[in-house]
């Protein structure tokens, strides 16, 4: 996974994740490129992004960030991989700058509860079906289990 990354970011006000991205390249790069001594674009193109149903996709599309240094061959498991969140969701590590999606929380009353049904549902293997869904929709940047009328939370990748 040098080549990308994903983020499952939420935001209450629209347009706001558009522009941390843009922060990103406008302030990380120049910061990346002078510590490495290189120059120019750090990424191939434009972010992709797609909306998420937060009621019934998020935690799968979580999962699906999670186990992808997995399924690279990266690690064998996912709380392994450096960059990757999975060690607060199973309650290994804590991270101030991650706040638990709502969707989390409703996993349990406690940090340990949360924990444990997170743990259970992170080694179920994600369904072909649901791979290629989450995977099609990413490239397409279109939205996950959008229904009418629902929220969504932006998953820029």
């Amino acid at each position: 996974m040098g080549n990308h990354y994903h983020l499952l970011l939420t935001s209450p006000v629209p347009g706001r994740l558009a522009c941390a991205m843009r922060r990103v390249g406008s302030r990380y790069v120049p910061y990346y490129n002078w510590r490495h001594g290189r120059s120019g674009a750090l990424w191939e193109g434009r972010f992709k992004s797609c909306l998420v149903q937060s009621s019934r996709y998020f935690l799968n599309v979580q999962r699906y960030i999670e186990l992808n240094p997995v399924r690279a061959g990266l690690v064998s498991d996912p709380a392994l991989y450096q960059w990757s969140s999975a060690r607060v969701s199973l309650g290994t590590a804590a991270d101030p700058s991650l706040v638990p999606h709502v969707c989390y929380l409703e996993l349990g009353a406690t940090r340990e509860e949360r924990a444990a049904v997170y743990s259970d549902f992170l080694q179920q293997p994600i369904a072909a079906g649901e791979l290629g869904y989450i995977r099609q929709h990413v490239r397409q940047s279109r939205a996950i289990g959008l229904v009418a009328g629902d929220g969504g939370t932006s998953v820029p990748v």
